[in-house]
């Protein structure tokens, strides 16, 4: 229930924060979304409990589809709407979207409908692998990587 993945969410957390000898995180991101909606969000409220406690300043996601990022973004709207009352304050306390998502961008696979809706919603997209580091799905290890590609190395020029 909530109350398992709330604690092993903030474990995860405390335990990061302990490691990097710090109080606070600027950011912390759900890596992956679970497979189920439900879960999804129960997981998100997790996260809203770190902002809320202090832990972090800011949530955000990583690998996260325009289907997935809608729900999170259409529950923190439904969520700043609701009832205030004490037994409903845990959905209610700190709703919010993503601030970022984390996803593949780069000159072999720009992902420009992902970015673009992300935009749209005030989701900043931050890229892995924004010059190839490990071969992807559109980017041949044999090809020598995005390093090597000539839109790259006219760009650098």
């Amino acid at each position: 229930g909530l109350s398992t993945l709330t604690a092993a969410i903030r474990g995860a957390c405390v335990r990061s924060l302990r490691a990097l000898r710090i109080d606070q995180l600027d950011l912390y991101l759900m890596h992956w979304p679970p497979a189920d909606d439900d879960m999804l969000i129960l997981a998100w409220r997790a996260m809203e409990m770190l902002v809320a406690d202090g832990l972090v300043k800011s949530i955000g996601v990583a690998n996260y589809s325009r289907r997935r990022l809608q729900l999170l973004i259409d529950r923190a709207g439904d969520a700043a709407n609701q009832d205030k009352s004490p037994e409903n304050s845990l959905v209610s306390s700190v709703p919010m979207a993503p601030a970022v998502n984390q996803v593949e961008a780069h000159p072999g696979f720009r992902n420009d409908a992902l970015i673009a809706f992300c935009k749209a919603r005030g989701v900043h997209v931050t890229a892995y692998c924004p010059l190839g580091g490990a071969p992807s799905r559109t980017v041949k290890a044999s090809s020598g990587g995005l390093l090597s590609s000539l839109r790259v190395v006219e760009s650098a020029s």
